[in-house]
């Protein structure tokens, strides 16, 4: 599988000078590892992953999840790599990425430009991979409107966001599946969203 020590590298606009100085190693190591000649240790590809701002299976090439933790902030470049994928905002709150579009979907069905946004922070890995939101989160203030809805947990743990995604019945204070597993109005936004058809 292919690596990925240049292109990490290049998503953060650093230069070959920059990366070796902060790397403490010399030009000639830095392009073996980006040509695949030779292998970082593993204390240098950490090294590594905590200078570009991403994990070491992303480095390696074994996930397409850049992010490390919740806490690390997102440069502008790095929304265009995330679409579809929840990120932060002390401002806003959680958000949804549609890179194509150059905005972010808030829970209320509006949009704000990349460049508008302000500090914005990573979250927990997506809740759906690779996916290009086609559709805008509904309103919390519409939920009530509708008698079922399509709902995407937002969960650091996939297994729990594929066995908790799919259509719920509206309730008065909350949306239940045929399960029985409910979604509590008051945490829209935060824990799940909705939307009219399935993503």
């Amino acid at each position: 599988m292919a690596r990925r020590y240049k292109e990490a590298r290049l998503l953060n606009n650093m230069k070959v000078a920059e990366a070796i100085e902060k790397l403490k190693i010399s030009q000639p190591t830095l392009s073996a590892w980006e040509g695949e000649r030779k292998s970082p240790s593993i204390d240098a590809l950490e090294h590594m992953a905590n200078l570009y701002g991403v994990s070491t299976d992303y480095l390696l090439g074994r996930s397409d999840i850049q992010m490390l933790e919740p806490t690390f902030e997102i440069s502008l470049e790095h929304l265009y790599v995330l679409n579809g994928q929840p990120v932060w905002s002390a401002k806003y709150g959680w958000m949804l990425v549609h890179a194509s579009e150059q905005v972010l979907l808030l829970s209320n069905g509006t949009t704000i430009s990349f460049r508008d946004v302000g500090p914005i922070y990573t979250a927990p890995p997506p809740f759906t991979e690779n996916l290009t939101v086609l559709h805008s989160p509904l309103k919390k203030a519409a939920l009530s409107e509708y008698d079922e809805l399509w709902v995407e947990p937002i969960s650091s743990d996939p297994l729990l966001r594929g066995e908790l995604r799919g259509w719920y019945h509206v309730k008065n204070r909350f949306v239940e599946n045929e399960f029985s597993s409910r979604f509590y109005l008051d945490s829209y936004g935060a824990k799940w969203l909705a939307f009219e058809t399935e993503l």
